[in-house]
């Protein structure tokens, strides 16, 4: 019995100023999980982090796409913060407009780990979150 093959995480978008992404997911679960993935992996890459702790994050928004900006915000906010990489999103409970995960990850060390480049915001220039076909799919823009 073949797979069906499994969409990419996400594809990153040429932006001009910025860094944007077109996250995809087959559950709205997976999108914001991919998201997180996509967030991390545009500052760094994940092949080297190995997942030393893990946290609880929860957020909540007024829809979709302002719940996916405060999820991602969070989420950088935590990296920016405390210097951990994540590198594991697992959703534990995901209601109209709240979310709430478990995250794994590492400090960043420089030694370690390749350092792409520093994300200051998630912004809701262009953000979206919308059905497509039998998935999800959400456009995010960071600022850098």
């Amino acid at each position: 019995m073949e797979r069906e093959p499994v969409p990419p995480r996400f594809i990153e978008l040429d932006h001009t100023a910025d860094v944007g992404v077109i996250v995809q997911g087959r559950t709205l679960a997976e999108l914001f999980a991919n998201a997180g993935y996509a967030l991390f992996a545009t500052i760094a890459d994940l092949a080297t982090v190995e997942e030393q702790v893990s946290y609880t994050v929860s957020a909540q928004g007024e829809d979709w796409a302002s719940l996916m900006h405060e999820w991602l915000s969070r989420l950088l906010r935590f990296f920016t913060l405390h210097g951990y990489l994540l590198c594991r999103f697992d959703i534990q409970e995901l209601v109209p407009y709240q979310i709430q995960a478990e995250v794994g990850g590492e400090p960043l060390d420089l030694d370690k780990h390749t350092f792409y480049t520093e994300i200051k915001g998630v912004t809701y220039h262009q953000l979206s979150v919308r059905q497509q076909g039998d998935g999800w799919e959400s456009q995010i823009i960071f600022d850098v």
